[in-house]
């Protein structure tokens, strides 16, 4: 990555190694990182990334936009009537 990189992490926290990327950030070899998602789910107070200037942190909800809330919503709506028009619900886990 080039220097002036910002590592952009929203799917699984294991796919980046948390010590490394603070390590990479503060000797310059990357120049931050924005995670959706940390190894931890409650992050710990003394971890290294939470004070970081160069690292933000948002609470695992980079999917959370207004569109995929008004599509889950139709989907729960036309599950939940198909239940009561004696249908199988589409989306149904049994």
């Amino acid at each position: 990555m080039k220097t002036n990189a910002i590592l952009i992490n929203t799917a699984r926290a294991a796919l980046v190694d948390e010590e490394a990327l603070v390590e990479a950030i503060n000797t310059g070899k990357i120049a931050g990182a924005g995670l959706d998602t940390t190894s931890y789910e409650t992050i710990k107070t003394a971890s290294p990334l939470l004070n970081h200037d160069q690292i933000v942190i948002t609470p695992h909800i980079g999917a959370n936009t207004v569109e995929s809330e008004y599509l889950t919503a139709e989907k729960v709506v036309a599950s939940v009537l198909d239940f009561f028009n004696n249908q199988k619900p589409i989306y149904r886990l049994n």
